[in-house]
């Protein structure tokens, strides 16, 4: 029975979409989940996909039903009719119009429903929620990136790589640390990052270079160090400019493979 009523709500499915207005049999008997209701209307879609678009009026007989035979029937109002509910249908054509004469479903199927419906409620408040706070911050961060000339900075450190390397050290790994707990102690802070290189190497690969060098450090600084993003100002790529030592030795091109992290806040904070 259950699979010839699935194969005549596929058939029905098929006329309904090709724009056929052939008439469903009197006390033909739907099956599936609401998956929409719009007023009086609801959409009940089956285990083979198919959506039939029910109404329900005044006359419709709402109930719930419980223990494996369904034996005790309670009258319920149609706003019972969740989305997420499994209900059993029968159904007669009035025109263009499904109507729906009897629409019956389980108490536990209910009280499921509605769990879900309040989880997703919860939850949509919950995004709504994160939603504007991020909106708010950003606003915010756009209003600090427009008056950066009004910041100043009040904790640095500068972690160095290898050659060719964008590796965290162990040591960059500890200033990293102890800089983001310096940023999240300071009121209204920022956090700057710029990546460098050497001298060696071309333009091109240099800038590349110090542009990974900055989003390693960014990224430990976010996932580590607990900083929050809309703390973070876009890190910056600075391949071989500014150096701070020689490039003429060793010792020089060390110091000039660099990341440097500065923590900003408002001049005003500081009564500068």
């Amino acid at each position: 029975m259950a699979n010839s009523s699935y194969l005549r709500l596929g058939f029905v499915g098929a006329l309904l979409l090709a724009g056929s207005t052939m008439a469903l049999a009197d006390g033909t008997n739907i099956k599936g989940v609401i998956t929409s209701r719009d007023g009086a209307n609801m959409t009940v879609t089956g285990q083979d996909g198919t959506k039939t678009v029910i109404t329900i009026t005044d006359t419709t007989n709402v109930q719930q039903v419980e223990g494996s035979l369904g034996v005790r029937k309670d009258s319920e109002p149609a706003t019972a009719l969740i989305d997420g509910l499994p209900v059993s249908v029968d159904v007669v054509q009035n025109g263009t119009e499904t109507d729906a004469t009897a629409v019956k479903f389980k108490a536990s199927d209910l009280k499921t429903a509605q769990m879900v419906q309040a989880g997703v409620a919860q939850e949509d408040a919950k995004l709504q929620s994160q939603v504007s706070a991020n909106a708010a911050n950003e606003a915010d961060l756009r209003n600090h990136v427009a008056n950066m000339d009004n910041y100043t900075s009040v904790a640095d450190t500068t972690v160095l790589f290898a050659v060719n390397s964008t590796a965290l050290s162990p040591a960059a790994k500890s200033a990293l640390q102890a800089i983001s707990a310096k940023a999240k102690a300071t009121n209204g802070y920022l956090v700057s990052v710029q990546g460098f290189t050497d001298s060696s190497g071309n333009a091109a690969y240099n800038q590349k270079l110090s542009d990974e060098r900055a989003a390693a450090v960014t990224a430990y600084l976010l996932q580590i160090g607990n900083i929050k993003p809309y703390r973070m100002l876009s890190p910056a790529a600075m391949s071989q400019s500014n150096p701070v030592g020689s490039n003429e030795t060793a010792s020089g091109k060390a110091e000039n493979r660099r990341v440097t992290v500065n923590v900003l806040v408002s001049k005003g904070l500081q009564g500068l």
